[in-house]
Parts: C-alpha cells; sequence; structure tokens
C-alpha cells in the first residue's frame, strides 16, 4: 500500500476515462477496482490506482473481461483452470475409492455372516 503523501510526490499524469481495472493475484483471485483514479509516472515507470477495490473471483467477472487480457494472464489463466480440474479429478477419485471401500466392507461382512451363519447350521445339523 502506497500512503497519500507518498501518491502526491508522484509527479505523474492522471489517466482520464478508466472505467476499471482488474489485478489478477497469483492465487487466482483479483481485486476490481470500478471507475478509479489512475496517475502514470512514466519517468518513474509507476502506476497508481486509487479507489474502492473489492476481491473477487476471477470466474465473476470473466466473460467481460477476456478481451483485455494479454498473454501472460491468459497462461496464468490456463495454469489456474488445470490446477482447479486436477483437485476435481482428485476429489472424485477419493469419492469413487471410498464408495468402493464401502462397498467391499459390505461384500466382507455379509460374506462372513453368510459363511459363519451356514457353517454354525452345518454343525448343528449333524
Amino acid at each position: 500500500m502506497i500512503k497519500k503523501s507518498s501518491l502526491k510526490n508522484l509527479s505523474g499524469n492522471t489517466i482520464p476515462g478508466i472505467e476499471e481495472v482488474n489485478t489478477i493475484k497469483e492465487n487466482g483471485s483479483l481485486i476490481h477496482f470500478n471507475n478509479p483514479k489512475a496517475k502514470a509516472s512514466l519517468a518513474g515507470n509507476t502506476f497508481a490506482i486509487t479507489g474502492h477495490g473489492e476481491n473477487k473471483q476471477i470466474t465473476e467477472i470473466l466473460p467481460g473481461i477476456s478481451n483485455q487480457l494479454g498473454p501472460e494472464e491468459l497462461n496464468q489463466l490456463k495454469r489456474l483452470a488445470s490446477a482447479v480440474e486436477a483437485v476435481q479429478r482428485q476429489k472424485l477419485l477419493k469419492r469413487r475409492q471410498m464408495k468402493s471401500q464401502k462397498r467391499t466392507s459390505r461384500l466382507v461382512y455379509l460374506v462372513d455372516k453368510f459363511f459363519s451363519s451356514s457353517v454354525i447350521e452345518e454343525y448343528q445339523s449333524c
């Protein structure tokens, strides 16, 4: 975060007409500014965005910003989508394994019950 006093010392020019700014974070979420104030100092290679920022998930605004994404952001989005897909696959696999384990334990229980009762009945009939 930059203090207001530091922004005043930034000898930059105000950039008019900025409707929104989205800053994508490493975790795939983003900070969305609607109608922010933007300043740029080309000499200092610095841009300052001020206003009310909202934390959002990229899926909330993705269709509307797809034309604003550059190659780096598109690659980051692809990596994020791959990671999400991998997590979903792991969850599905785990659910399938748990169902399989439940079926197996139920089957073992039924087989044990069948043989134990059959053996007892066979023994008693002798």
